[in-house]
This record gives structure tokens, C-alpha cells and sequence, in this order.
């Protein structure tokens, strides 16, 4: 046990590292381009938030290399050029996903959801700027798939197209397959292919495989995290949102989405509370909500248990990613490094704040840790 608290400890510290350098390797490469000044303008939404935080992409580009036998020290700098492009890619995906989100009752305006529309396609090209020629190709098969996947949720999963999809294998094609991964599981897959094509690394087809698939789920899982955490509402245990606007609590009924946790909340209330559901149906439909919905969600969320299976699917998911790198039979620094970062599924923010918010702490929890780490 103390081992692996170690390896968690000093992937974070390497992370950090990596990060940081990040931020200063791309802001000096955007200050050497002609069209520095526009892309200052357009990045300045995400590095902004971005600086100084760790990126997850870049950590799991140097993971690769690490898992790979690459080495690190000698490649630096061409490893921070490789990690801008799923960076960058990232950023432009949130760019095309702040247009498609469904903010009609918000406040921007039409020109900010253009200048939106355009950076999108901006940092889509920007990424080609750190790309060989001959890896363009996959790039933009990326790009597409990811497009595919903001088009799945536009099209089919949405709250008030609940009698199509609520079958659990109709859903789960369709939001894990088709939206999950495709938007956000690809391009974990796709850091390991990325180090693998640049540096002409030869491995077993069906070991690499077994590689890209564990990020496809892995960025799944982070998805799931994501939906999950919209169920946080300040309260006097939760502190850690108290600064979300009010318009942003439980957005994705709002927005008309149809997520992991929200069919669960569905599928509940279909069955022992009709008026809830419907009630949801007509949120959704109508993008608002009365008075005291906060509330009653909140409370059938309690009530079912709803956030503690969420939780549970991705404690299992964490097993399960780990039992399947110890498959592929390599164990190295890397592979470590690989394990503490599929520990943010379980060890995160989010779901620290979700298991206050919701009692799934127990009292004496905190004092328990405070005894394991005194060990």
C-alpha cells in the first residue's frame, strides 16, 4: 500500500513538471508565429483557465513514451511538441461544443458564439502546426470522430428523446460508443499512437491494441466524472461550487442531455415516481425549470442512491483498467505512472465533493486516513 501512495505522489510531482513546462514551451512557440497575436486572442479563453494546472493529455503523452522505453530526458522537447496536438485538439473540441451546448437562455451573444465557432477551426489547424506530414492523415481521422460524437449527442441523446433510448443497450451504444469515446476516450488512445507513430516504436498489433482500447475507456470513464459532477449543489458540506452561477446546476437536464447519471435518474423515476419524470421531461423540453427542482432532485438522487452506483461503476472501471495493463506484461516506471492517473477516476475533486454532498462519507472516514497515513 505505501508503494503505491508513493508512485501516486511522485506521478503528481512529475505532472506537474511536465505541465508547467508545457505552458511555458507553448506560450514561447506561439510568441515566435506571425499570427502570434490572434492566437493569443483565441487561446486566451483556455490558458487563461489552463496555466499552472496540470494537463492530463500531456502527462499521458510523456506516460506513453515512459511506457514505451523512450527516452524521456534525451526527447523532451520533442515530447512537448507531441503533446500540443491533443491539447490544442481538446481546446478546439470545447470551442465547437460552447456553440452546440444549447445556451439559449444564456446571456452570450451571437458574435461570442461565432468568434467560439471560429477558434474551434482555428485550433483545429493550429495543431497541425506540430505534426509531421505524414501523421496528418490519422489526425484528421481523429478531428472527424470527435465531430461524430458532438453530432451523436445533438442527435440522439437527449433527455426528451427518452422513449427511443432508454433501453439500456440502445443507450450505452450510443453514449458510450458514439459519444464518450469518440469525444473525449480517443484522444487518450490516441497520446499512445501518437508517441508510437512519431518515434517508429514497434509492438505487438494486438498489445497496442489492448493500449488504445484502455484509453477509449479511460477517457469514457473521465466523461462519466464529468456528467456526474453536474449533480454537485452548494450546501453547507460542499464548498467547491459555490461559485458556479445558479444557471449551471444540474445543466445538462436544462441543456436537454442525456448522460449516464441523468438515465439512471430517468430510469428511477419512470418506474416509482412518474410526476419527478415527467417534470424533468418538461425541463428539459422547455430549458428551465420551477421552483424547487433543485430540490426535489436532489433528494430522489439521495434517495435511490443514484450517485453511489455512478461512483461504484467507476471504482470497478479503475480495477478493471489496472487488471488490463498487468495483462499486457509490461512493468516499468511507466506503467506506474499509467495506474496513478486512472486513479483520478476515484481520487478527484468531484467525487470527494459528491460523496459529502450526498452522505457517502462515513464520520469516522477522516480519521481513519489520518491513522493509515501516520503508519
Amino acid at each position: 500500500m505505501e508503494g503505491k501512495i508513493n508512485y501516486l505522489e511522485k506521478y503528481h510531482e512529475f505532472l506537474n513538471k511536465v505541465s508547467k513546462d508545457f505552458d511555458k514551451y507553448l506560450l514561447d512557440e506561439i510568441d515566435k508565429r506571425k499570427d502570434s497575436e490572434i492566437l493569443k486572442k483565441l487561446y486566451s479563453k483556455f490558458l487563461r483557465l489552463k496555466l499552472g494546472i496540470s494537463h492530463q493529455r500531456v502527462g499521458w503523452v510523456f506516460i506513453a513514451a515512459k511506457v514505451f522505453g523512450i527516452d524521456i530526458e534525451k526527447n523532451y522537447e520533442e515530447l512537448l511538441r507531441l503533446s500540443a496536438v491533443p491539447e490544442i485538439l481538446i481546446w478546439s473540441e470545447y470551442a465547437f461544443n460552447w456553440v452546440t451546448d444549447g445556451k439559449q437562455n444564456d446571456s452570450e451573444t451571437k458574435l461570442e458564439e461565432n468568434v467560439q465557432l471560429i477558434t474551434s477551426q482555428y485550433l483545429l489547424t493550429e495543431a497541425t502546426h506540430f505534426l509531421p506530414s505524414k501523421m496528418l492523415k490519422k489526425y484528421l481521422e481523429l478531428y472527424r470522430w470527435g465531430i461524430f460524437g458532438c453530432l451523436t449527442v445533438e442527435e440522439d441523446l437527449r433527455i426528451t428523446n427518452w422513449q427511443n433510448i432508454k433501453n439500456w443497450d440502445v443507450f450505452w451504444e450510443k453514449y458510450s460508443e458514439e459519444h464518450a469515446i469518440p469525444d473525449v476516450g480517443a484522444l487518450y488512445g490516441y497520446c499512445f499512437e501518437l508517441v508510437k507513430d512519431y518515434f517508429e516504436i514497434k509492438i505487438d498489433e494486438r498489445i497496442m491494441k489492448k493500449i488504445i482500447k484502455i484509453g477509449f475507456d479511460f477517457g469514457r470513464d473521465l466523461q462519466i466524472n464529468g456528467d456526474i459532477s453536474d449533480f454537485i449543489i452548494p450546501n453547507e458540506k460542499v464548498h467547491t461550487t459555490e461559485k458556479r452561477p445558479k444557471k449551471d446546476y444540474f445543466i445538462d437536464i436544462r441543456t436537454d442531455r442525456l448522460t449516464y447519471p441523468s438515465w439512471l435518474l430517468l430510469k428511477h423515476a419512470e418506474k416509482d415516481n412518474l410526476e419527478l419524470h415527467n417534470e424533468i421531461m418538461e425541463s428539459a423540453k422547455n430549458r428551465k425549470y420551477e421552483k424547487g427542482f433543485f430540490e426535489k432532485i436532489y433528494k430522489y438522487l439521495k434517495e435511490k442512491k443514484i450517485v453511489k452506483e455512478v461512483l461504484e461503476f467507476n471504482k470497478d472501471e479503475k480495477k478493471r483498467l489496472f487488471e488490463e495493463i498487468n495483462s499486457l506484461e509490461i512493468n516499468n516506471e511507466g506503467t506506474n505512472f499509467w495506474k496513478a492517473s486512472i486513479l483520478l477516476l476515484i481520487k478527484n475533486k468531484f467525487a470527494k465533493a459528491l460523496r459529502l454532498d450526498y452522505d457517502l462519507i462515513q464520520k469516522n472516514e477522516s480519521k481513519k486516513k489520518k491513522f493509515r497515513n501516520s503508519c
